[in-house]
């Protein structure tokens, strides 16, 4: 049985793309995947590697902090959510989380499934390690903000850069903790 699984990364940050990814595995091949959170960034980043070489497929939707800014972060999700699962085929689409943004006979969402569903494992390990490299290589360009070890999300080192340096590009000029620097 063929099974999508989909995860995003970058919700509730305060800069950089949200990624949704979406994962199709043979459910009997991966029973042992855990969370990207329950790895370390070695581990995720040799994880990531195995997986993009034995899943069946994936697709990774990204959207950035001025579609956010212009659509809002609920349709930004729904959007990416759609967009990952129409350009994959399975028998059975899972969502991690509370909500089925598909709507569709054979999907559904799961509560925690990053940590119980292998497919959405995979998709978590794999959007998080994506992510988790386009901010550390924009850490580069943005030199200010310490990208590469908060990655775009809330902390007093991000809240203090933000009153220093305002907003760069990354920044979601709409989140209401950015808001002010604008």
């Amino acid at each position: 049985m063929l099974v999508a699984g989909f995860d995003e990364v970058g919700r509730g940050a305060w800069a950089g793309p949200l990624l949704v990814a979406g994962v199709v595995l043979d459910v009997e091949d991966f029973l042992s995947l855990k969370d990207s959170k329950q790895l370390t960034k070695s581990k995720r980043k040799q994880t990531t590697s195995l997986l993009l070489r034995s899943v069946v497929d994936i697709k990774l939707i990204w959207k950035s902090a001025q579609f956010i800014d212009t659509v809002t972060l609920g349709s930004a999700l729904r959007e990416g959510f759609v967009d990952a699962a129409n350009s994959l085929v399975a028998d059975l689409y899972i969502i991690d989380g509370n909500v089925d943004y598909l709507h569709m006979p054979n999907s559904e969402s799961v509560i925690r499934g990053d940590e119980n569903v292998p497919a959405i494992a995979a998709a978590s390990i794999i959007a998080k390690y994506y992510r988790d490299t386009f901010m550390i290589e924009y850490s580069r360009v943005y030199k200010n903000y310490g990208f590469e070890q908060h990655v775009g999300y809330g902390t007093k080192q991000h809240m203090e850069a933000l009153k220093k340096y305002g907003v760069c590009a990354l920044h979601r000029k709409s989140f209401k903790p950015v808001a002010p620097y604008v």
